[in-house]
């Protein structure tokens, strides 16, 4: 574990061990991954691009404010809207309430692009 400087976000980012993680927000695995190529390529649509989690912890007067706060963070960190954070969180992760009422995580699949962008690639 570490600290990593000078990233310029607005609160802390985890990057967790895979069993820490909330299930949907878990790598796919090899498996997982041939079976979506099969499938795009079966109904040739285009692969969603390379992802890798990420948590954002957010904090709030309450259990509303917290969650709020946690999606903007991460829209912010990954220059996303706010809608779009929100399917990411349906899909592909998870808003767990931390064990004080004004904190959460939101852990999800994050583009890599994006990622790397700001310094986290893996």
């Amino acid at each position: 574990m570490g600290v990593i400087k000078g990233l310029n976000t607005d609160g802390p980012i985890l990057l967790p061990p895979q069993e820490d993680l909330p299930f949907l927000a878990r790598p796919y695995t090899r498996e997982e991954l041939e079976k979506a190529r099969r499938l795009a390529q079966e109904w040739a649509v285009p692969l969603a691009e390379r992802m890798a989690p990420i948590q954002v912890i957010g904090s709030g007067a309450d259990l509303n404010a917290a969650a709020q706060n946690g999606l903007e963070r991460t829209a912010a960190l990954l220059e996303e809207s706010l809608d779009e954070v929100k399917n990411r969180v349906t899909i592909t992760g998870a808003l767990e309430i931390g064990r004080l009422p004004w904190l959460v995580t939101i852990g999800i699949l994050a583009p890599l692009k994006q990622l790397e962008k700001r310094g986290l690639d893996p």
